[in-house]
């Protein structure tokens, strides 16, 4: 069935995933991949410089699977700082991270319902794994920004750590559709 689907997509030229994370689609007429506009270079040139309080790791584990990043997408967080943590009604910790995006070069975005589907997971703890949906992107931009909400195990956590966090293309594939993003949060201690 992946590979009927597969096709399909790939006839009606739709970026798509197969054999783990080869991109697969449109190529340009003479086979090379498309070029970087200035802007998305400078993107590139910040997720790969990072900052003081974050990193995009070149691979990582989410819910026990090592992951190549994606294609689609470059995403970085708003702020280069520590994000502290906030207590829901349910006693569980979490923290709002604002994110930029912006797509990659010859890239489209992911199909989405309701809105990007994305992973998580704390570094100390590659097997664990968080998702949900961020709000709908708009399907006509090239760049925005948008926020989430990470939750960690506080029982397990303490202190500052680090979370890892990606775009996935749904919540059926398990292939990244972005690069990672490595930030610090702070659990009580």
């Amino acid at each position: 069935m992946r590979y009927a689907i597969f096709a399909t997509l790939t006839v009606l030229g739709l970026p798509w995933f197969a054999n783990g994370d080869q991109p697969v689609g449109p190529a340009k007429s003479d086979g090379k991949a498309p070029e970087a506009s200035k802007e998305q270079a400078a993107i590139k040139a910040i997720i790969e410089r990072g900052g003081k309080h974050w990193s995009a790791p070149p691979k990582a584990t989410i819910g026990g699977t090592e992951h190549q990043p994606g294609r689609h997408l470059f995403i970085w967080p708003a702020e280069d700082r520590v994000y502290p943590s906030a207590r829901n009604t349910d006693g569980v910790y979490g923290f709002g991270v604002k994110f930029n995006w912006a797509l990659q070069p010859g890239a489209s975005l992911p199909p989405q319902n309701t809105g990007q589907y994305y992973r998580y997971a704390p570094v100390a703890l590659p097997k664990a794994l968080g998702w949900d949906f961020t709000k709908r992107f708009d399907e006509r931009a090239k760049n925005g920004s948008f926020d989430v909400l990470l939750g960690a195990e506080t029982d397990k956590l303490k202190g500052e750590q680090d979370i890892v966090f990606a775009i996935f293309v749904n919540a059926r594939e398990t292939v990244p559709a972005s690069n990672f993003v490595k930030v610090r949060v702070r659990l009580p201690d």
